[in-house]
């Protein structure tokens, strides 16, 4: 008798992040320390839920996700410590605001075996919301401040997703991949004319907008394999990428990226992978006068809207002998961006990295890995001291590092996995200044650290029902030369919020439930 494989299955997903303490704003205005504490209580609830069904060569999904922040305090005050003006006697400042995210999304995939094709399809809409009341201008009873425009911000911005691709064997030694992604952002929070209080003192008198930001995105690519020999795949691809903003210096941009790749396997235990190739950005127009209304110099190109363009090469070493459960992978990048249109700003740009991976699975049910990679950045920028041509230019180096470690144990007792991985990552960065007026000294280093250790249980309690716990634990610190020993005197006639360099414990708590029918 025939029995059909359609089945539905259903999953729900609940996590909760709570993070409260202090944090340390130093160079401040308002106190006579060289720190103002901060408290802060926030709270991050996600929820996931989703509905499956699978046929003999299709599935069709509908998921609903949920993210709310929350923040305890949603504002902080404290008393002046400086010789304050009349009514200044207390200041105030406002915290993040409670948001919440929805997203709905409808997935589907198709086989099609007689063909030898795959399609697959996703569709998302979602919606930002944030609606906490907005503080006054000022709590200075004495400062004679406008309206606000509005009791909240009315904060709205819709989110529209889709991607398709499609993957054929069209020949036995040949395939074919198309793929688009589209992705908006479209910010619908009202527009409103603000005059805004300086330091609970000042009224401005400038009246401003707020900005809502907007884009569409869209990449279509496609790309094809053949095997020349057994040994031997050769591999080529074009990818196509469209970006149109609103209020920004460049409304729409166009980015082409061509590549090839060369596979080789010389034995059952060996593979070589190289890839390269070319990418250009390109702008229909940078509007200067867009630059000039925010203060800029109408010379300056910003990195990620000027043109550019980019040669780039991967090598990959993969060893897996057939003796041992070992793998090693080995892998080199090298990249090099060319902004010649740009005047002022980023100019040039490289990248080296490399990393190396060993796993090993010690057993039918056990494994474990180790991996270290290092990455190297260095950057070129031109700068004006006189708002006009080029008179200084900056060299950056940042060099970061990383290092982990994991296992992993299934069928703990038959019925229980476990996941246990730690990674230590370590950056520096470098600049140096030659200006053309005087010699400049070096900046000193700026350094971070961040430590991850992650923790998670999986418990299968029957065929249909499982659940999962998951731990993760962060620290990250920063030894920021900007940042540190900057008191409120330390520099002249300037008074600044200022604030200390990062210096976070973070813990993620999380639980889920799996139910199939």
């Amino acid at each position: 008798r025939y029995l059909p494989t359609n089945r539905f299955s259903f999953s729900a997903d609940y996590r909760r992040q709570e993070q409260d303490g202090l944090k340390m704003y130093g160079g401040s205005t308002f106190t006579n320390a060289s720190v103002l504490p901060m408290p802060f209580d926030y709270t991050t609830d996600e929820v996931d839920i989703g509905l499956r069904y699978n046929g003999d060569n299709s599935f069709v999904s509908l998921s609903w996700y949920l993210s709310d922040f929350q923040n305890e305090n949603q504002s902080l005050q404290w008393e002046n410590p400086f010789t304050p003006s009349a009514g200044a006697d207390t200041l105030a400042m406002a915290q993040a605001p409670d948001s919440e995210f929805t997203q709905i999304t409808l997935a589907a995939g198709f086989s099609y075996p007689d063909l030898r094709t795959v399609m697959s399809l996703s569709a998302s809409i979602g919606e930002i919301d944030q609606n906490t009341a907005l503080l006054p201008y000022t709590i200075n009873p004495l400062v004679a401040a406008d309206a606000l425009p509005r009791s909240t911000l009315e904060g709205s911005v819709d989110t529209t997703n889709f991607a398709f691709s499609l993957t054929s064997r069209i020949l036995d030694k040949s395939r074919i991949r198309l793929s688009y992604l589209y992705d908006e952002r479209d910010n619908a929070t009202p527009q409103d004319t603000w005059n805004r209080v300086i330091t609970d003192m000042i009224v401005s008198g400038d009246l401003e907008q707020n900005i809502p930001y907007s884009f569409e995105r869209s990449i279509f690519s496609i790309s094809g394999d053949y095997d020349l020999f057994r040994q031997l795949r050769l591999s080529a691809g074009y990818d196509y990428k469209e970006l149109d903003r609103d209020f920004q210096e460049v409304a729409s941009q166009d980015e082409s990226t061509g590549w090839g790749r060369v596979r080789w396997r010389p034995g059952d235990t060996v593979e070589i992978d190289l890839r390269g190739g070319t990418a250009k950005r390109d702008v229909d127009l940078y509007d200067e006068g867009v630059a000039v209304s925010l203060g800029q110099n109408p010379l300056m190109r910003k990195y990620n809207l000027a043109y550019r363009f980019r040669e780039f090469a991967e090598l990959t070493f993969t060893w897996s002998p057939l003796e041992v459960p070992v793998s090693i992978v080995l892998n080199g990048l090298y990249a090099d961006d060319d902004y010649q249109n740009s005047q002022i700003g980023l100019t040039s740009g490289e990248e080296l990295s490399y990393t190396a991976d060993f796993s090993w699975s010690f057993s039918e049910t056990g494994s474990l890995y180790v991996n270290y990679g290092a990455d190297a950045l260095e950057s070129v920028q031109l700068g004006s001291e006189f708002f006009g041509d080029p008179d200084w230019r900056a060299t950056n180096d940042d060099d970061f590092t990383t290092i982990g470690a994991g296992i992993h144990l299934r069928q703990i007792g038959e019925n229980i996995d476990l996941l246990l991985d730690y990674s230590h990552s370590e950056g520096e960065s470098q600049i140096v200044i030659d200006d053309a007026a005087s010699a400049a000294d070096p900046f000193p280093d700026l350094n971070t650290t961040i430590d991850y250790l992650r923790l998670s249980l999986g418990y299968q309690r029957s065929e249909r029902l499982g659940f999962d716990l998951s731990l993760s634990y962060q620290t990250f610190e920063a030894d920021d030369w900007a940042l540190q020993g900057v008191a409120p005197d330390t520099i002249p006639e300037v008074l600044s919020l200022g604030a200390l360099p990062y210096d976070e414990d973070t813990l993620w708590i999380g639980i889920g439930i799996r139910y199939s029918m």
